[in-house]
Order: C-alpha cells, then structure tokens, then sequence
C-alpha cells in the first residue's frame, strides 16, 4: 500500500529520474566532443585531463545516483499498482498518467479526453481512498 506523502514522492522522483538523465546526457555528449581535443594536446594538457577526469567521476557518480533512484521509483510503483485495484477502472488511468508517469493536468486531460475538473476530481478521490486505507491499515 502507498500513502499520499509516498504518492506525491512518486511524482517527484519522475522528474528527478527524467532531469538526472538529461544532466547526464548533456555530460556525456560534452565528454566525447572533448576526448578527440585531448589527443592533440601537448606538454600543458595535464589540466585538460584533469578535468576529464573529474567529469568522468563526476559522470559515474550521477549514473550511480540514477540507479539509486529508479530502484526506490520502483519499489514505490509497486505499492502503487496495488492501490489502483481501490479505484475504477476508467479513473486508473489518469491516476496512472499523473503519478505512474509523471504527466502535467494538461496533458492527462488531452489523452484521456476528460475535462481538466475531472482528472482534479479523480485525484481528490483517489487521495481520499488512501487515506482511508492507510488509517484502515494503521489500525
């Protein structure tokens, strides 16, 4: 089971996972367009290696965090899924668009063709039957 502070942590780790992979893209790109520019450097090109050093490290590392937070996004879908069986079906999928993908209100409404007010509504509802789990579940 999922609670509402876990719901709203799931939606944040999506954007988190997404703007990780853009900084590591972005460093790897700069990374390879400067690894032919290091074979052309002479005796003062010790500081240019340095640097790639460092942003090699610095690449691995981020890599390392990206792993760390798809595992936790992971372990939260799974209490997710299970709290979509409390929901009707029609409704799962703009609670599925919204958190389990991390869609904008804007673009849940234009896929699943309902008005914006009613992808809120779902919302609201769904947050109201967790809560109502979980005190069922606490005691």
């Amino acid at each position: 089971m999922i609670t509402e502070a876990q719901l709203y942590s799931l939606l944040d780790s999506a954007r988190d996972i997404e703007y990780l992979r853009e900084r590591i893209e972005r460093l790897r790109s700069s990374l390879e367009s400067a690894s032919p520019a290091l074979g052309r450097i002479g005796s003062h090109g010790s500081a240019e290696h340095d640097k790639m050093a460092a942003n090699i490290a610095r690449l691995a590392d981020m890599q390392g965090e990206l792993a760390e937070k798809v595992y936790a996004r992971e372990q939260l879908m799974q209490g997710f899924e299970s709290a979509l069986d409390y929901i009707q079906f029609a409704e799962r999928e703009v609670v599925r668009l919204r958190y389990g993908l991390g869609y904008g209100w804007k673009r849940v409404a234009r896929q699943t063709s309902y008005h914006i007010r009613s992808c809120y509504r779902v919302n609201r509802k769904f947050c109201s039957e967790i809560r109502k789990l979980s005190l069922n579940v606490t005691y």
